[in-house]
């Protein structure tokens, strides 16, 4: 993926000065997003505070600090809202889960759109994250996608593999991440008996080398002794040989 501005070492979101205070000033930045050029009016100091890659161009010499524009065509317009929220407010939300009313925090959401888009939000997401080197951000949406397909029973779907696959940034990590929530996912679900997804899903048979290590991943599973302490909580298949 193309990148615009410096490179940046990871970094934390700074979080010394309180929202209010960025607010007070009227300097924003404009930045236009995927193809279709959605675009966003930020506060700089904020930006460039949580988000060091922004720093890195917006507080140069390059064409950004003096233009105060920049142009990130390759990324998701969607994944960067979800990013915005996550500079201004430090939290992620799932905008195709109904919200839990109090005291209900840990029930299953409510679906109200179970499609691929509902699981690429957040890969799309990790992507960005892993671009602007905000492992935080990445590790969060990570979090959010494996909680959107338990909170509906989904299956990691081919779009998700593709997607993967096609990237190989961050050490395949967004690989990784989706060989391992697979495997649970076959693991962890019963046949399906109401019509719903279950298992493994279609998105095993995307693609070839994927496949063949989702099988060598199950397989070394497997092997872990009783004796030792699995990777994964409640993991079924030790709990079943410790029992």
């Amino acid at each position: 993926m193309a990148s615009n501005g410096p490179t940046v070492t990871d970094q934390s979101a700074n979080q010394e000065r309180s929202l209010q205070e960025y607010l007070t000033s009227n300097k924003t930045v404009q930045i236009y997003v995927g193809p279709e050029r959605k675009l966003w009016f930020l506060n700089e100091e904020l930006l460039c505070d949580r988000v060091p890659f922004f720093k890195g161009a917006f507080k140069s010499g390059w064409k950004e600090g003096k233009s105060k524009v920049m142009e990130l065509p390759d990324d998701d317009p969607e994944a960067f809202g979800h990013f915005v929220d996550w500079v201004y407010t430090e939290v992620l939300k799932c905008k195709l889960c109904a919200p839990l009313p109090p005291g209900h925090w840990n029930e299953p959401y409510t679906p109200s759109h179970v499609d691929a888009a509902h699981e690429l939000q957040w890969l799309k997401l990790w992507v960005l994250a892993d671009k602007m080197n905000l492992t935080e951000l990445g590790d969060s949406a990570l979090d959010m996608h494996l909680r959107c397909l338990s909170g509906h029973d989904l299956v990691i779907s081919p779009e998700a593999v593709s997607l993967a696959c096609g990237n190989p940034a961050g050490d395949g990590k967004l690989r990784k991440h989706l060989v391992e929530g697979m495997m649970m996912s076959g693991m962890y679900q019963l046949p399906p008996s109401d019509g719903r997804s279950n298992g493994l899903g279609v998105g095993v048979f995307a693609n070839a080398s994927f496949n063949r290590e989702l099988i060598d991943t199950i397989l070394h599973h497997l092997q872990i002794p009783k004796t030792e302490m699995c990777p994964y909580r409640h993991c079924p298949i030790h709990d079943l040989k410790q029992g």
